[in-house]
């Protein structure tokens, strides 16, 4: 190391790359002695190069959320939903293998290293629950040139689309929650 001939060595702004095996020459008249080396690691914290994603999905979907980071080793990961810990979810991705609505919420993960520790951006987790039909269209026994209506009750995520058929063909038309005929 150039100017290093003192018997002390400052390293000012340590950064990665002066990471290494340091050891130093001393000599007199009778000859030079080598030290033993002094190993230096600089530990880089942790930062995130790609943050988990929301996600909309169908309920029973599978659902993974990852994240990719870097940094000295070893790296732990703490995954949270709506801020509290997940236990058991500590790795680099979190998998719901089968999504429901109660799993609905705003994902995120803590990245910890010897450095420090940061947090991903939140991932929005969306579940569309399918349509149900509550009420079922009652079939109806009228005279010629009576006056009936159909109608069925159904809930789900908005927004819920009707279409009736006839026969098993598109009633023009026919697109809300009842058919008066």
């Amino acid at each position: 190391l150039t100017g290093a001939n003192q018997p002390t060595l400052t390293l000012s702004n340590v950064q990665s790359v002066q990471g290494g095996n340091y050891q130093v020459i001393v000599s007199n008249a009778a000859g030079p002695v080598m030290s033993a080396a002094a190993a230096l690691t600089v530990n880089l914290p942790v930062t995130i190069i790609e943050q988990p994603q929301s996600q909309t999905v169908s309920e029973g979907d599978r659902v993974v959320l990852s994240v990719v980071a870097a940094g000295t080793a070893p790296l732990s990961h703490q995954w949270q939903k709506n801020g509290v810990d997940i236990s058991g979810a500590s790795g680099p991705s979190l998998t719901i293998p089968s999504a429901r609505a109660s799993d609905i919420g705003t994902y995120r993960v803590i990245v910890r290293n010897t450095v420090g520790s940061v947090n991903s951006t939140d991932a929005v987790l969306r579940v569309i629950v399918p349509p149900t039909i509550q009420n079922q269209p009652a079939s109806q026994n009228v005279p010629p040139g009576a006056n009936l209506t159909f109608s069925v009750l159904a809930n789900g995520d908005a927004p819920v689309a009707y279409q009736w058929k006839k026969n098993g063909a598109n009633i023009v038309g026919a697109v809300g929650a009842s058919l008066a005929l």
